[in-house]
């Protein structure tokens, strides 16, 4: 860890390389996303990358929530309840952890101006200012990498099974699903 700040100094190997390993896995979920997106819109693998190269999970997620929904009542409803499910739980694992390193930055802490140590930090200003500073160590990014990996594990799941139940819908099936239906006057 040559060339780091000073207050730098306790990151040690193992913490960031469970940082590392955290990483690794949200990427590994951005792509069972990415996965699902050419199956709930009816559309090429290639070419769905168009669409999701360019978004965030949250963006991701809400656009597959909608697009599952629409097409719902082809679906069993145990696996539109799992999808929606496992797509929460990117929300929330997005929220705890992807962000809080995506958006967190390093501050410098004095403990009476004897010892300067590093702190990871995420202050967000929504409705209110919300400074948020977790106690992070090398438990804190496994549990995170861990809880991310059974996400995954749901999603490529649902995925299977949403493919072997939407490939034989007609597509005038799959158009009346989708279609909007004026509201009754």
């Amino acid at each position: 860890m040559e060339g780091w700040e000073p207050y730098f100094t306790h990151v040690t190997k193992k913490l960031a390389e469970s940082i590392g390993q955290f990483m690794v896995a949200w990427g590994r979920l951005e792509s069972e996303l990415d996965s699902l997106t050419p199956i709930v819109f009816r559309t090429d693998p290639t070419h769905a990358t168009c669409i999701t190269a360019n978004l965030g999970s949250k963006a991701k997620v809400d656009m597959l929530r909608s697009g599952i929904n629409m097409i719902a009542a082809l679906l069993p409803p145990d696996l539109v309840e799992e999808l929606n499910d496992s797509l929460v739980l990117v929300g929330e694992l997005s929220g705890t952890y992807r962000n809080l390193l995506a958006h967190g930055q390093p501050w410098a802490v004095s403990e009476g101006g004897e010892k300067t140590y590093w702190q990871w930090v995420r202050v967000s200003a929504r409705k209110e200012v919300n400074v948020i500073s977790p106690d992070i160590n090398e438990d804190f990014w496994r549990i995170a990498t861990v809880s991310t990996y059974e996400v995954i594990h749901s999603l490529r799941s649902c995925a299977g099974r949403l493919y072997e139940v939407t490939r034989d819908i007609s597509a005038e099936d799959w158009a009346d699903a989708c279609s909007i239906q004026s509201p009754p006057e």
